[in-house]
């Protein structure tokens, strides 16, 4: 089975025309499955025959995919150029969006620290005003003072802001950077495979914590 090398149209025809194109394909895996199962390896003949049938389908496969990329590379282009244009637009404005955001955040952690410290200013009222009851005799007043003191302690402080439909409030996010690589535990880091990789068809055969191993390939040319 030969594969011509011809786009639908000029500009790479439509998606519907692409999906046709590439289903056609799938005649050739139906021919050369049933060539697959006939396929028995057990003389040098069959060895050569079978070696001449794997080169077959991988130029078979090689041609189908420079098919695919010609059929794709318009809707690539088309799908790339659309993304470009939205990324002008969606950019800024999520540029904006952090820089309000940043000026709300620093607005909240002022209003915050400010109400932190009116609850510690009024516990501190309330428990001087309890220590002048005591000093009078009166205890049980200055119990009852500061009951309701460690009353108004326990319930939380909202940071929530409502209006116009909208509501904001902050919120604590944990972050991290790092300091120095060779400090960061073990059971935080991930081997780096592709160097590994390298290093392994680079000749090296002894790596701590890798199984270095060979497997016999057919090679075909």
């Amino acid at each position: 089975m030969v594969v011509t090398n011809k786009v639908p149209n000029e500009d790479g025809g439509s998606f519907a025309t692409a999906i046709v194109r590439l289903n056609s394909f799938s005649v050739a895996v139906e021919e050369y499955s049933a060539r697959t199962r006939a396929i028995v390896v057990k003389s040098d003949v069959d060895l050569t025959t079978a070696a001449v049938f794997v080169k077959e389908l991988r130029d078979e496969a090689g041609r189908i995919e420079e098919q695919r990329k010609e059929l794709v590379k318009p809707f690539n282009d088309g799908v790339k150029a659309l993304n470009a244009l939205a990324k002008k637009v969606i950019d800024p404005l999520l540029a904006m969006k952090g820089l309000v955001e940043q000026r709300m955040s620093i607005y909240q952690v002022v209003r915050q620290r400010a109400l932190d410290k009116a609850a510690a200013d009024e516990r501190r009222c309330a428990e001087a005003k309890a220590a002048r009851l005591e000093t009078k005799g009166k205890a049980d007043e200055a119990a009852t003072v500061r009951a309701l003191a460690e009353m108004r302690e326990n319930e939380p402080v909202s940071s929530v802001v409502r209006g116009d439909g909208v509501s904001t409030s902050l919120r604590t996010v944990w972050q991290f950077t790092i300091k120095n690589e060779n400090d960061v535990p073990r059971e935080y880091c991930r081997p780096d495979e592709p160097l590994i990789r390298h290093a392994v068809l680079n000749g090296v055969r002894e790596i701590a914590g890798v199984r270095i191993f060979s497997v016999d390939k057919t090679n075909v040319r």
